[in-house]
């Protein structure tokens, strides 16, 4: 017997609140969980006696943008086989460069980086990146859109064109790949910071830069996907678990590659149509990136969340990003207590 649409409603409910009741079950007793939980501490500490983080925060990226004006300028080449592109806006100004040049310190000179704007950055802005790279890129909307409207010419991809309009994290899985000469990129959030020479990521990089078609990360603390894992796996085939896109290395996707994720955001689409709008859909999109070339993790030395000994990077992200300020920059900036 067929069940009428609200019963047929409820029972889908019931069923996705069991799956990710089993999720956060098995999130609790996994012990990578567990220091997830003490570095939550170490993030809400910050907030013992003092100001709410809602009003620390804006003070913080100011803090940040005043330290990114006394670092010391790294030129960058116009086409360089090493490929950085970034995301940022605004508010990000000063978190971004310190990112960008606690990176590009380390590298080889042929860097050549790419900032997309997400339309909030002023002239001011711009000119406090130029000042700290000289020869960056700085992609802005009049400089995208055209690229975008020959991409989706002739009514092409008309899943991933929605993406591209709605989501904030498109640009990381779109406009990043429009724009430059490398076959390689990196894609670099603001809220990473690398604190000692990276010999691990420029390896794998220069793997890829030979033609590995590797997808590298870091592991992140738990999977944050656009529905439960055993939900996904059924859905697009198995991805990598713990699967973070704050720092990717990437092969430059190719029209055959857009066509498979359009495939796969139909898949996605034909399943659950709010799916297609979950703010999980870029990661899970460079996760199963992954899966299908050469997935790759970073070593135990590149973390997520808090700064631990011997760390070459963090990837600050959601709700240690606090962290990025009160751990972070005093080591980049050799602070002294």
């Amino acid at each position: 017997m067929t069940k009428a649409p609200l019963a047929q409603s409820v029972s889908t409910a019931l069923n996705k609140a069991r799956t990710w009741q089993g999720h956060w079950r098995r999130m609790l007793l996994s012990s990578d969980y567990r220091r997830t939980w003490r570095m939550m501490k170490a993030a809400g500490a910050l907030n013992v006696g003092g100001e709410p983080r809602e009003k620390r925060m804006p003070k913080h990226l100011e803090d940040a943008r005043r330290r990114a004006e006394t670092l010391t300028p790294r030129p960058l080449v116009e086409a360089g086989a090493y490929e950085i592109h970034m995301l940022s806006g605004h508010s990000h100004v000063g978190m971004g460069c310190i990112a960008l040049w606690s990176l590009v310190r380390w590298l080889p000179p042929e860097v050549s980086v790419y900032l997309h704007s997400d339309g909030s950055m002023t002239e001011a802005d711009q000119n406090a990146w130029r000042r700290v790279f000289p020869n960056i890129h700085i992609v802005t909307a009049d400089m995208i859109e055209p690229l975008k409207e020959a991409f989706f010419a002739d009514g092409r991809f008309p899943l991933i064109k929605e993406f591209s309009k709605t989501s904030v994290y498109s640009p990381k899985v779109v406009d990043f790949h429009l724009i430059g000469s490398s076959k390689v990129i990196v894609s670099l959030d603001t809220d990473v910071l690398f604190f000692k020479r990276p010999d691990e990521l420029i390896r794998v990089w220069d793997q890829a830069l030979k033609g590995d078609r590797i997808v590298s990360t870091f592991f992140d603390i738990m999977n944050a996907y656009l529905c439960p894992l055993k939900e996904l796996d059924a859905l697009i085939g198995p991805v990598p678990r713990r699967f973070n896109s704050g720092m990717c290395i990437l092969p430059r996707l190719s029209l055959a590659d857009f066509q498979e994720m359009e495939d796969m955001y139909a898949k996605v689409g034909a399943h659950d149509p709010s799916l297609l709008k979950n703010i999980w859909l870029e990661q899970t999109t460079h996760a199963w990136l992954a899966a299908k070339n050469h997935g790759y993790f970073m070593g135990p030395q590149y973390v997520i969340g808090q700064t631990l000994p011997g760390s070459t990077a963090v990837h600050y992200a959601g709700v240690f990003r606090e962290l990025y300020f009160a751990e972070g920059l005093p080591l980049i900036f050799n602070d002294r207590n």
